[in-house]
């Protein structure tokens, strides 16, 4: 028995002496490592007060973004390869010198990371810390998968289609939207060009042709293939009309936007002349889709989970949230909801640095300084809605209208381009996965 001891004890010493040694700073305070491909300057000051007010605990900050692009806020392009570059480090297990305690991605990535049990769930140490009634639960509901909690956002934007009252009865199908497109001498989708025009049909419709759930696409939809049709048939005049024109009472119109403060809900309101029906895309009308730009989530192997969820705890904190404001409205809206009723307040009344003006195409312009009563009322509303988290990725979009334009032209048949949109983004699809 002795013998054996004498041969386990200096064997775990150097198995010790071999595991990886905590990094630390001059002050001695451990290094939580934050890994991420968006980090805008609201998370940077959030990680700057806490490097300086916490006496145990500093983080790091790997961002594969800015490492592509520097100085630049947001590239596409470059988002993709940052979130490539990540993937590949989470898939050989190499950092530089320790794995990631926290991430922060975009909405488009957060569903692929969850399912690979890279996140720990925040469940219980959320209830323990946060009461539900603070935040705006239903979007933060978005972020559960099979009931766990695997991350939080400080910030969402609401993606919504807006329509004249008009057509607040109207079958939203696809078919009906191209017979209501033909009776029309101008495009009853606002966006000027007819790219731009073919752009938004894709994005209300594009969850009915792909499920990111199970990475897979289904070009041949009858919805999909009614927008090819009609959009082949896009007169020319459409480049000359203005982006929303007509506006007039009367005539149907549809746009489709994000809601990202109760200015940017104002305007539109304004736009409609008050008759602004607001909805959810065609399909799901009564669900809104969320996107977040951050969404925070604590690595499931982390050994400093409290320390990394004190981190996050302050990001979505009252009085870290009042601070997201920017130019006199909020670029995002916050989760918290006393930093939304204190924008609320703040702006039902005119005030100096409050006003924008928004121009939409030769001419057309809306300037709001303050919200009104009936508009902050909508806003309300649409913050307490269903939601749903938006996979934002652009990467489809493209594909299809490259694909799309040898068929506008009359190169392909419509049987071809919709075999070629198939294989291609399916091949995407499987690559992403």
């Amino acid at each position: 028995m002795k013998k054996a001891l004498l041969l386990i004890v200096p064997l775990l010493l150097a198995l010790a002496a071999c595991a990886p040694k905590p990094v630390t700073d001059e002050q001695g305070r451990r290094e939580i490592v934050l890994a991420t491909v968006f980090f805008d300057s609201y998370l940077e000051k959030q990680v700057m007060t806490f490097n300086e007010s916490n006496p145990d605990y500093y983080i790091r900050v790997d961002d594969y973004y800015e490492a592509i692009t520097p100085g630049v806020y947001y590239e596409y392009e470059a988002y993709l390869e940052g979130l490539r570059r990540l993937d590949a480090a989470i898939a050989k297990g190499a950092w530089n010198s320790k794995a990631p305690d926290i991430f922060i991605i975009r909405s488009e990535s957060y569903h692929k990371y969850a399912q690979k049990d890279l996140f720990a769930d925040l469940t219980g140490m959320f209830a323990e810390d946060v009461e539900a009634a603070a935040v705006y639960e239903k979007v933060l509901n978005t972020l559960r998968v099979e009931g766990k909690l695997y991350g939080v956002a400080p910030f969402f934007t609401i993606f919504v289609m807006c329509r004249d009252e008009m057509m607040a009865d109207q079958d939203m199908a696809m078919a009906a939207m191209a017979a209501l497109q033909r009776e029309a001498d101008y495009s009853i989708m606002g966006g000027g060009a007819p790219t731009v025009i073919f752009d938004q049909w894709l994005r209300m419709y594009m969850n009915n042709f792909i499920d990111w759930t199970s990475y897979s696409c289904d070009f041949d939809h009858p919805d999909f293939i009614a927008i090819l049709e009609m959009m082949k048939d896009a007169p020319p005049h459409w480049e000359e009309v203005t982006i929303f024109e007509p506006i007039s009472e009367g005539q149907p119109l549809i746009l489709t936007t994000a809601i990202s403060n109760a200015f940017s809900y104002q305007i539109f309101h304004d736009l409609f002349a008050g008759r602004m029906v607001v909805s959810g895309y065609p399909g799901q009308e009564a669900v809104f889709e969320v996107s977040m730009d951050a969404i925070v989530s604590i690595a499931k192997k982390s050994p400093y989970k409290e320390a990394a969820w004190s981190f996050l705890r302050g990001i979505i904190s009252d009085e870290n949230q009042a601070k997201i404001r920017g130019g006199g409205f909020i670029p995002s809206i916050p989760i918290s909801r006393s930093a939304v009723r204190a924008e609320m307040s703040q702006l039902m009344s005119p005030a100096p640095g409050h006003g924008t003006t928004v121009r939409f195409g030769d001419g057309v312009e809306v300037s709001v300084d303050h919200v009104t009563a009936e508009a902050m009322e909508g806003y309300a509303l649409l913050l307490e809605g269903d939601m749903v988290l938006r996979v934002f990725d652009n990467t489809p979009r493209f594909i299809v209208a490259e694909e799309a334009a040898a068929y506008f032209e009359g190169d392909i048949p419509l049987e071809a381009v919709i075999e070629n949109i198939n294989n291609r983004v399916r091949l995407y699809l499987n690559e992403t996965k």
